[in-house]
């Protein structure tokens, strides 16, 4: 979305119309991204997210399993007439999702952390104007503080059999470390994707991007770059954020990574990645040559 300091682009809504990802979201869980080597890789396997009808509570045609609260996702599914939008309040903190009204589940992550969560799903009265038709709070102790950007969902999805899952597995094979797997990951999507200038000239909105078509594509804008990496870093147990927000004086609306890795040591677009910390990446700045130090970043959404 961000080609420059000069051309404003469009903000993306942050809305969901339907479900996306590489294949859809998984039903199964666990398993292996690729050989550790040398104690050098995190010891996270492949983490698929899923929904447990049988776990879940709620009315009105409403469900909602919190089971996996505490791995740090929860998924709803609602059938309805109407539109119907997810509005999850963490504080003074406010994500607001559009929900399938078929059936189909959503899968969020608890990127807030620790807390209670409120989880209302609003059903479309008027214009845009909505009326709450259930709600619940679930109380989240995460089991692991990096989980829920671990986990694939709705906005980050993948599974094992996911086309950016295979090609993120063999460059990580190819890589001594968790460090060289990151790099080859970034290049790899700096290589075979380009910025499809006339896609952020139409302004996009409210879509959720899928990695294995932007591979396919081979082009995409700044939210297509960061869903990818985030779904080819997560499906190699490297925690990711995909980060929707601000950047540089102008305020231009854009989409970013950071992700985590106990190794560090990795410079990209001038910012250093010490061990035991989060770093980000942009990929859409290396991709377009257009990267600015003097730009500062504010998040805004991180999924």
């Amino acid at each position: 979305m961000l080609i420059g300091r000069k051309m404003m682009i469009a903000a993306i809504v942050f809305s969901i119309l339907a479900l996306g990802g590489c294949n859809g979201t998984a039903s199964d869980a666990g398993g292996s991204s690729a050989s550790s080597k040398s104690g050098k890789f995190s010891e996270y396997g492949i983490m698929l997210s899923s929904f447990d009808e049988s776990a879940a509570a709620g009315e009105n045609n409403v469900l909602i399993d919190s089971s996996n609260a505490n791995n740090g996702y929860i998924g709803v599914k609602a059938v309805n007439d109407s539109k119907l939008k997810l509005q999850i309040v963490f504080g003074d903190t406010k994500m607001n999702y559009d929900l399938d009204n078929t059936g189909a589940p959503l899968i969020v992550n608890m990127q807030s952390g620790n807390g209670t969560y409120t989880l209302r799903v609003m059903q479309n009265t008027v214009d845009d104007k909505y009326i709450e038709i259930y709600s619940t709070s679930v109380d989240v102790t995460l089991n692991n503080e990096l989980y829920p950007f671990l986990y694939s969902s709705t906005m980050v999805s993948f599974t094992k059999d996911s086309n950016c899952t295979a090609i993120a597995t063999k460059l990580r094979n190819e890589s001594s470390d968790e460090i060289e797997a990151v790099k080859k990951i970034y290049s790899y999507i700096k290589d075979n994707v380009d910025y499809d200038y006339a896609f952020a000239e139409s302004n996009p909105k409210a879509y959720v991007a899928d990695p294995d078509e932007t591979l396919s594509k081979g082009t995409g804008i700044c939210f297509d770059y960061a869903t990818l990496a985030a779904a080819m870093l997560r499906s190699q147990g490297i925690p990711t954020k995909l980060i929707t927000g601000y950047v540089g004086e102008d305020s231009v609306y854009h989409a970013w990574n950071l992700f985590y890795t106990e190794e560090g040591g990795w410079v990209t677009v001038n910012i250093d990645a010490p061990a035991d910390e989060w770093s980000r990446i942009d990929i859409t700045y290396d991709s377009t040559g257009t990267y600015d130090p003097k730009d500062t970043y504010t998040d805004r959404y991180v999924y």
